[in-house]
């Protein structure tokens, strides 16, 4: 069929002086599939032509972002540093309160153990003036019956007895400044 196709466009050619050329099929079919290739890879281009746009765009929004943050970063460091300075200082006035606070307590428990010692102390006083109170209560009992049981003669062997003998013996002061208390609630 080649053949026949090249004796015609000679034909053609003598006709009217034009000439007509032969491209083979598989020619053709290359070119075909080249402008297919071609039309998706410049499709795929295309698309990474507008990501990286996006990309590009993204990554400006972001820097002039960064740039806003870092400014505004500027300035809140001194009010962030005066901040953490008011917070040291409220830190230590808070320490020197605790230590205080601590110092008061520990004086406390101090003055609390101290209170508890003489409550302790008072109780064991109280114990004892009530033994003491108790026999000394016998004590009177036996002391009034003896002074209900004096005699007019008992009164008047004492009021003879030498104030400065009695001096001398021990003991006869005191229980004569006993038996004045029961009678006149005087010691003398």
């Amino acid at each position: 069929m080649h053949n026949s196709v090249k004796k015609m466009t000679g034909k053609f050619y003598n006709a009217t002086k034009r000439e007509v050329f032969i491209t083979p099929k598989n020619f053709l079919d290359l070119i075909e599939n080249y402008k297919y290739f071609f039309s998706i890879a410049k499709n795929q281009y295309d698309l990474s032509i507008k990501k990286y746009k996006k990309g590009v765009e993204i990554m400006n929004n972001t820097s002039k972002t960064a740039k806003e943050l870092v400014e505004e970063v500027k300035k809140l460091t001194p009010i962030v540093q005066q901040k953490m300075k008011e917070a040291e200082e409220q830190s230590k006035t808070a320490d020197a309160a605790e230590k205080k606070a601590n110092l008061v307590l520990e004086t406390q428990k101090e003055e609390k153990a101290k209170v508890e010692k003489m409550v302790e102390e008072a109780s064991a006083i109280e114990t004892n003036v009530k033994v003491e109170l108790a026999k000394a209560g016998e004590v009177r009992k036996k002391a009034e019956k003896s002074v209900a049981n004096l005699k007019d003669a008992d009164v008047t062997e004492v009021k003879g007895f030498n104030v400065k003998k009695l001096a001398e013996k021990p003991g006869i002061e005191s229980v004569l400044k006993a038996i004045m208390m029961l009678l006149t609630g005087k010691p003398d």
